[in-house]
């Protein structure tokens, strides 16, 4: 779709953040003493999951770069492309 549907990555993140308050509520529900921690911990992995996503995608980036040819003009199209 190119640069006209870029805006999708955006749109995206109306379902991605619904997922967030539900977890929440969730938690707070299934464990009604102990939620603080609960919900502490599971922001917690939630934020490392994250890091090891971006750390992974970045690796996919790289690899793809180098398989193009790193300094290229498409290798880093194709590195940015295989990111997405």
């Amino acid at each position: 779709g190119g640069e006209k549907l870029a805006f999708l990555f955006a749109a995206a993140g109306i379902g991605i953040a619904m997922i967030y308050p539900t977890v929440m509520a969730f938690i707070a529900k299934r464990y009604p003493l102990g939620s603080d921690t609960a919900i502490t911990f599971t922001v917690t992995l939630m934020g490392v999951g994250s890091v090891i996503g971006n750390y992974a995608i970045g690796a996919v980036i790289e690899g793809v770069k180098r398989l193009y040819g790193a300094e290229t003009q498409i290798g880093l199209l194709r590195g940015l492309q295989a990111g997405y």
